[in-house]
């Protein structure tokens, strides 16, 4: 991230810069010359002082370069942190961890800043050596001139010298800046470099018109002799093997081949070359050996149907699609599968513009592909917008999608239907709807191919039902080659055919065709269904019912029991979708219960914005802003020295133009009372070396202080937007924060301090300058300066109002430019597989060019500025000289003088307005993140008096007409609840999607405050305990499963409180290390159990890690924290249901004496508990034990199980005890 928030801008604002890289020099070779007319060779000795400076300047660029890269290393570490912490902020919400990374992002900051005082150092030196040379060229061309060649030093030379060294002081003074400049847009240049000389995925050809509409057989998925795995880091123009895609458009086919050479080509026919052998070399030298393989995979998925991937958690079942879609590393054998060209998306919006539209006929493509991940990923718009992907709409087929992916319930009870906005990843939807949405994309894609990886588990089992045989099954995917990773084994293979008809004559397969079981990186079972039914494989996979073909009549049944399910399901119940898994304020809810007729996508109105708008101030910065950095720098002691060295610094060049006013003036005197010209000169070194060291005290006084501001002014931000409302976070998008903690802090960091100090200082300087010249020349200089300076105030003001406010749109729109390269490197895997790749190129180039606009004009504003103010000094200077030449009697020295000051004074208004309204500039970085630390915070942390260490013991819930409701002008999502659960007692929390069940568990952990209500834990009210204290003695394992980077123990074990025996315990009894007597515990095994190792590296959000591992790593961190009040919801939906029994097995054991609230989807986890509570529209519609609920035919729960089919029915009445 910080490659475009930082090392970009750092080389574009570099360009800038490059003419001082010019100019200098040429200002440097005219003063030389000038110089040689007034000193002679004496000039020359002078300027071959400089050379000393040479080596340290070379030494010093070294410094420069590496403390650079390690500031940006610093910095990289800090923005990925922040962007982790910033995804997982409702996981840290949960656990009470606010505090916890709050340190652990300020320890990272601390390096920062460590580095970042480093490089201020660094410059302050630089400065002080390159400020020194202009003074040791001045006073070692006089000591040659006026002492070695004894030549006198009169007030005409001393000054026009003076005057020439000025000038040629800014020029050295620019290109230090310009060369540290310089040198840390190489460091960036590097960086940028590295990235962009990493290995690629390389991509197709582009899509032609022809191949785009081109009508062939389905292009088949095999593999030969394959061995995969995850991708390992290579360095520049090292090949990834099997990753690389042919450069020439797709052929026919659509078959592309992999070998362990390294490249791919394109094949015209399915047949395959002869396999390639597997050898040591195949991973080549630069690999290391990867931790986790799948190997020798001889595998042929058939074309147009379905085909399953099953086996149990961790077998490498996302590893093959994603080696599918060339995101795997092939380390031998030979792989074939059609991929989306890059353009693809483009090619086909173009095509349907031409055309007019797409026939139904023509709407599948050959050799497209498209992708549905474990975890949604979904885009910041409209949920129509996310299924239609940019391609046309076809309303026919668009209604046939929303209704197989059992949408169409959902959008009928939103105000705004399907242009409803789901937010940043989704957060407005509930995670079964996310996985949906997610789904219909694919379906409604152009793609042939489709790779779905367990799209069932995130729903519920009716719901799995429906998009198995509607979806799945149904008229939509015919032709089409779908793999399918699903743990939902006795569905897929014994599923039913779809279709309304059921008098169709036309039927299709009663379920998958292929089956593919996986274990531990090998091939358990590869073959036809009906061989896979009879097997062992299985029979280990299944439940613990076999799978049988139900008859006409039991299909009946189910549909029968599904529709019972529909009747009961009014409109308004779904009507909670916007909060159920997140808690987000549902904007787009109905307010009245027959708002729902008509089409979900004519919206009565346009569709309300949940992600809000970024505001932008307007006008002056305000005097807030001004003192918050005031204040954040340091106190009264700081801000007096402070002042103390800058004003002597600013009286330090008074006093050597004094000295040589002085010096000139000794002229005039008999030769008999002067000094010797030794001692003028060693009074100028004096005086000149004395300022050069206070100015080096200013920078380091200043430097302290902006070091201090950072730290200040980071905490404040950081601890604003970890404690914020939970609703912050769920309407502000990601990027927009990161904005703040990337961009905005570097530019407080590297520039605020800087324009400060420099704004200062010219501000002072020409204080100092106007007040000398008033003293010295009377009410004629105090006139003409203050003409002088209303001009330039006039042009100034009218620079800082256009520059401020081009600094803000320049803020402003980054923050889309932000979200959206978040989103697409999220989502970059679903891109490649779209072929959306061209398509959001062109986005993001759209992004940059708004971005550009008002960037561009800021800096056409600052050369407006120069523009004149050059020009309103040579008016000032030309004039002050005609004047001089016209007034009598005028000596030298006064002449000197008056056009020293005319020089000085343009110049230091020049540099004055423009640090000034740099410093402006700087001040819009603080403004925004002032804005963001000062959020509306939730509850307090802790509450006097606070409960007892012990609390909760018991686990006794009781719920006293309760009532949620997420905004006044918003109906209630929980109506009155009231309901009583007992010490120990296991209770499931049923309902269809927007029933409340979410709502419910997120009203215990105070994330929305009861409208009514209350909540009572062992008698204790949770509304009078602090958040922390609350959130920390309870635990939830949510759907999502979120983990930090870091280690295994780290994840486990956050403030290092248990033993490693006690980890090691906790990931045997969620199996995931098994136990020592388990028959899974096999020598020499293909790979390692990573869980062994808890020192193992933990990626960023847990990539490395399947969803399902990381579920069961949250339910090893709830096994060690052992809470008394325990919540799931949907924990264990990714695991398989081998894993899913056990599991269920330990929380009977472990948990026996907790209370759990369980939100779930399988039945047979739950059927065994206590009680069952089915929410209905917020409602408790019943609540009682598994058994009673069967013995009554007419409740919902018993219409919930009778869907599940006979035998499963059969088997949920048993384990029910009814």
């Amino acid at each position: 991230m910080t490659l475009m928030t930082t090392d970009v801008d750092r080389v574009s604002e570099f360009a800038w810069h490059l003419f001082s890289l010019i100019d200098s020099p040429i200002e440097i070779v005219i003063g030389s010359w000038f110089l040689y007319d007034l000193l002679g060779p004496s000039c020359f000795v002078g300027l071959a002082a400089t050379v000393m400076f040479l080596p340290m300047n070379h030494f010093a660029g070294k410094i420069v370069v590496s403390a650079q890269d390690n500031l940006m290393r610093a910095r990289d570490e800090r923005v990925a942190l922040m962007n982790e912490v910033l995804g997982a902020i409702r996981m840290l919400k949960f656990m009470a961890w606010e505090r916890s990374f709050e340190a652990r992002v300020l320890r990272v900051r601390e390096k920062e800043l460590r580095y970042q005082r480093l490089n201020y150092v660094i410059e302050m030196l630089w400065n002080a050596i390159w400020n020194a040379s202009p003074i040791l060229v001045t006073l070692v061309a006089f000591w040659h001139f006026a002492v070695l060649r004894g030549q006198p030093l009169g007030p005409a030379t001393a000054f026009t010298s003076i005057m020439v060294f000025t000038e040629m002081k800014f020029a050295l003074n620019a290109l230090p800046e310009t060369f540290i400049n310089m040198l840390q847009s190489l460091v960036s240049l590097r960086r940028i470099e590295k990235y962009l000389g990493a290995a690629e995925v390389k991509g197709l050809g582009g899509l032609s018109k022809a191949s785009s509409s081109l009508a062939a057989e389905p292009t088949p998925i095999e593999l030969r002799s394959c061995t995969l795995t995850w991708p390992q880091e290579r360095s520049a123009g090292t090949p990834m093997v099997g990753v690389g895609v042919p450069s020439a458009p797709p052929s026919t086919s659509g078959t592309m081949e992999a070998s362990t050479s390294g490249t791919m080509e394109a094949s015209t026919s399915t047949a395959m070359e002869a396999s390639m052998a597997s050898s040591p070399t195949a991973l080549g030298a630069s690999t290391p050996r990867p931790s986790f393989v799948l190997q020798d995979l001889t595998l042929r998925f058939p074309p147009g149907a379905l085909s399953l991937v099953c086996g149990k958690l961790g077998s490498g079942k996302t590893l093959l699609l994603l080696a599918l879609l060339g995101e795997a590393d092939v380390l031998a054998g030979q792989l074939s599968c059609p991929r989306s060209p890059p353009d693809a998306l483009a090619v086909f919006a173009r095509e349907a513009e031409e055309k007019g539209g797409i026939p139904a006929e023509s709407w599948v493509v050959p050799g497209v592909c498209a992708y549905v991940p474990q975890a949604a990923w979904l885009r910041n718009a409209s949920i129509k917008d996310n299924i239609l992907f940019s391609l046309p709409y076809d309303q026919a087929r668009y209604d046939a999608v929303l209704e197989a992916c059992a949408l169409t319930a959902d959008l009928d009870v939103l105000e705004d239907g399907d242009a409803a906005e789901i937010g940043e990843r989704g957060v407005n939807l509930s995670g079964g709807q996310k996985a949906r949405v997610s789904l219909a994309r694919a379906v409604y894609s152009r793609a042939e191919t489709l790779l779905l990886d367990d799209v069932l588990s995130a729903v519920d089992a009716h719901t799995a039902q429906h998009l198995f045989t509607k979806c799945l099954m149904g008229e939509l995917m015919k032709g089409r080659t779908v793999v399918l990773v699903s743990h939902h084994v006795q569905l897929c293979v014994g599923g039913k055919g779809s279709g309304d008809n059921k008098a169709s004559k036309t039927k299709q397969a009663a379920g998958a065709e292929y089956v593919v079981a996986l274990d531990n990186g090998t091939v358990k079972y590869a073959g036809d269904v009906e061989t896979f039914r009879s097997s062992d494989v299985m029979a280990g996979l299944v439940q613990a019912v076999d799978a049988v073909e139900e008859d006409e009549k039991e299909e009946g049944a189910i549909e029968q029991g599904l529709d019972v399910m529909e009747e009961h399901a009014s409109p308004a119940e779904h009507s909670q979708v916007a909060t159920t898994a997140h808690g987000v304020t549902p904007s787009e809810l109905k307010t009245a219960p027959q708002a729902h007729a008509g089409p979900p996508s004519k919206a009565k109105k346009p569709p309300r914005k949940l992600v809000e708008e970024e505001k932008r101030a307007v006008g002056r910065i305000g005097r807030d802003i001004w003192l918050s950095y005031i204040r954040a720098c340091g106190n009264n002691w700081y801000w007096g020295l402070f002042a103390f060295v800058f004003i002597v610094s600013a009286l330090s060049p008074v006093a050597e133009n004094g000295w040589l006013r002085y010096w000139s003036s000794q002229e005039l005197t008999p030769p008999q009372d002067r000094k010797s010209a030794g001692y003028y000169i060693g009074i100028y070194a004096a005086v000149s070396f004395a300022g050069l060291v206070v100015t080096t005290l200013r920078w380091f006084s200043l430097y302290g202080g902006s070091i201090h501001a950072s730290r200040v002014l980071y905490k404040r931000l950081l601890e604003s937007v970890l404690f914020a409302n939970i609703r912050f976070h769920d309407t502000v998008s990601r990027g927009r924060v990161l904005n703040r903690f990337g961009k905005d802090f570097e530019g407080i960091d590297s520039s605020l301090s800087d324009n400060f100090g420099r704004t200062a200082m010219y501000t002072l300087s020409t204080a100092t300058t106007i007040i000398t010249v008033s003293v010295v020349g009377g009410p004629p200089f105090v006139a003409a300066a203050i003409v002088i300076g209303f001009f330039y105030y006039q042009v100034g003001k009218v620079y800082g109002q256009t520059s401020r406010d081009m600094r803000r749109l320049d803020s402003v729109t980054r923050s889309p430019l932000y979200s959206l390269y978040g989103e697409t490197i999220s989502g970059v895997t679903i891109l490649r597989a779209f072929g959306a790749s061209t398509k959001f190129m062109r986005d993001m180039l759209r992004c940059v060019d708004t971005n550009a606009n008002p960037y561009y004009w800021m800096w056409g504003v600052n050369r407006w500025l120069s523009v004149r103010f050059n020009l309103l000094s040579s008016v000032v200077v030309g004039v002050a000289a005609v004047v001089i030449m016209l007034t009598p009697r005028v000596d030298a020295a006064f002449a000197g003088f008056a056009l020293a000051f005319a020089n000085s004074i343009t110049g230091d208004l020049l540099f004055m307005v423009r640090r000034f309204v740099g410093l402006e500039q700087s001040m819009v970085a603080l403004e925004r993140v002032k804005e963001y630390s000062e959020l509306k915070r939730e509850a307090p942390e802790f509450i006097e008096p606070r409960p007892p260490a012990s609390w909760p013991e018991r686990g006794e819930i009781v719920v006293e007409d309760l009532v949620i409701q997420y905004a006044p002008e918003l109906p209630p999502v929980l109506h009155e609840l009231s309901f009583e659960v007992k010490p120990g007692e296991k209770v499931a929390v049923l309902g269809r999607t927007g029933s409340g069940k979410s709502t419910l568990a997120l009203s215990f952990f105070r994330f929305v405050e009861a409208t009514k209500g209350r909540i009572y834990i062992d008698g204790l009210d949770i509304e009078k305990v602090g958040l922390t204290d609350l959130r920390s003695r309870l635990t939830i394992i949510p759907q999502d499963p979120t983990i930090l980077s870091g280690t295994l123990r780290s994840t486990l074990d956050v403030f290092e409180e248990y033993e490693d025996a006690e980890i090691y315990e906790a990931l045997r009894r969620v199996h995931l290390i098994p136990s020592e007597d388990s028959p899974d515990l096999v020598p020499g095994a293909i790979n390692a159990n990573v869980f062994r190792n808890l020192d193992g590296v933990v990626s960023e959000g847990g990539e490395n890690f399947s969803t399902g591992e990381k579920q069961l790593l949250c339910m090893a961190r709830a096994l060690l924290k052992r809470s008394k009040v325990l919540f799931m919801d949907e924990a264990t939906a990714s695991v398989d249901y081998a894993t899913d029994e056990l599991i269920g097995k330990t929380i009977r054991q472990e948990f026996a004496d907790s209370t759990i609230l369980t939100i779930a989807h399988r039945l047979r986890t739950v059927i065994d508990y206590d009680r069952v509570m089915l929410l209905d529209n917020g409602r408790i519609a019943e609540f009682d034990r598994p058994a009673t609920l069967l013995q009554n035919t007419s409740s919902k729960f018993y219409s919930l199980c009778k869907a599940t089919g006979k035998e499963e029915f059969a088997m949920l009445r048993k384990l029910a005890g009814a």
